[in-house]
């Protein structure tokens, strides 16, 4: 989810605050919420999947690595091979993902950039890394809720903070059923 300059100024107002700071505020807010596991202020990148016709690109989150295990049990993925990331530029990417791109673990893709030191298995195609300092595709909050949240938006209204179209939800239970 990105969250938008002007959403944040009147969420978290403070000219002295940075767009970081209000990020992580919120996600504190978000996390006092019986619903949220975590949230986190984060950079993502992308990875791609050929699909039948096409291509599917999908957003991968680039947290600490002492995040990463959580972020996966939360995927309903484990690790099946090699290790976890443990520093920048690394990734865990999931087995589909690595059967469908033919990577091996010690492959670099996204320019070179990362390493893959992880295969994970799971449901959903996770794929999930270490920091880009700044070699990503944004930065903003990735929330983890419970079985049964449907909306980014909801959730966001229940701490008092309206979204507007300036705001990018990327993958939510209701967007993930519009786009698919």
């Amino acid at each position: 989810l990105e969250v938008s300059a002007e959403t944040l100024d009147k969420a978290v107002p403070g000219e002295a605050r940075l767009y970081r700071e209000r990020n992580r505020e919120l996600a504190a807010r978000l996390e006092q919420l019986p619903e949220v596991k975590r949230a986190y202020y984060s950079e993502w990148s992308q990875f791609t999947v050929h699909a039948l016709m096409g291509m599917l690109v999908t957003e991968m989150p680039l947290l600490e690595p002492e995040d990463i295990p959580d972020y996966l049990a939360h995927m309903k993925s484990k690790l099946v091979e090699g290790r976890l990331p443990e520093k920048d530029f690394e990734l865990v990417v999931d087995s589909a993902v690595m059967r469908n791109q033919g990577y091996r673990i010690g492959d670099k893709p996204g320019q070179g950039l990362w390493t893959i030191v992880g295969v994970s298995d799971g449901p959903y195609m996770s794929c999930v890394g270490t920091t880009a300092h700044g070699n990503n595709s944004g930065v903003g909050l990735i929330v983890l809720t419970e079985e049964g949240v449907d909306s980014a938006e909801d959730l966001f209204a229940k701490i008092g903070v309206h979204l507007t179209s300036l705001d990018r939800v990327s993958a939510d239970a209701r967007k993930g059923r519009e786009m698919f």
